[in-house]
C-alpha cells in the first residue's frame, strides 16, 4: 500500500517533504524511481495518458 510504503522508506519521505515544501523541487526528483513508483499507486491504469506524456519502463522492462 502507499502508506506502507510511505512510512518505510525515508528517502521517499525527504523528497516528498521537499516537493510539499517548494514544488520547484519536483524537477530534480520527478525521475527518482522511489518516486515514480509511489506515485503511480495513485494513477487509473484504465485512462490514457495526457497529450504529451510518454509511458517509459525501466531496464527490467517496469
Amino acid at each position: 500500500s502507499a502508506y506502507r510504503m510511505f512510512t518505510s522508506n525515508t528517502c521517499l519521505k525527504h523528497m516528498i517533504s521537499k516537493v510539499r515544501r517548494d514544488v520547484q523541487h519536483f524537477e530534480r526528483y520527478q525521475h527518482n524511481r522511489d518516486l515514480v513508483n509511489f506515485l503511480n499507486l495513485f494513477s487509473n491504469k484504465q485512462l490514457e495518458l495526457p497529450r504529451g506524456w510518454e509511458m517509459k519502463h525501466d531496464h527490467t522492462g517496469k
